[in-house]
């Protein structure tokens, strides 16, 4: 069944040449999540890093997401390939262990 979820743009960053918007997503009121959001910025670096499978041309623009939800909090950062196409990368992060990015989906 459907719930209403608070989505909410946070801001937009700059870093190591890219322009990145930040959206959360959460069940509750609100994303309480500081330290996580922080640690996520921290590794932004190391995901952008990621070439795409098909072609890796890009003009370093993206956004990220974080959605907390029942099992977690997922990190989706997207970025534009090809002129036209997003390539994706996605990480779980378990609430007993916010540091930990889990890799679930995206390039190997």
């Amino acid at each position: 069944m459907y719930k209403k979820r608070n989505i909410e743009f946070k801001e937009l960053i700059s870093t190591d040449g890219w322009k990145i918007k930040i959206y959360t997503i959460s069940k509750e009121s609100e994303f309480n999540h500081s330290k996580f959001y922080d640690h996520v910025k921290s590794q932004l670096s190391e995901w952008l890093k990621t070439n795409n499978g098909f072609n890796s041309d890009h003009e370093n623009i993206g956004f990220l997401i974080l959605h907390a939800g029942t099992e977690g909090i997922f990190s989706l950062i997207n970025w534009w390939v090809g002129k036209n196409m997003l390539n994706t990368l996605i990480f779980k992060s378990d609430y007993d262990n916010l540091s930990h990015f889990e890799k679930i989906s995206g390039n190997v």
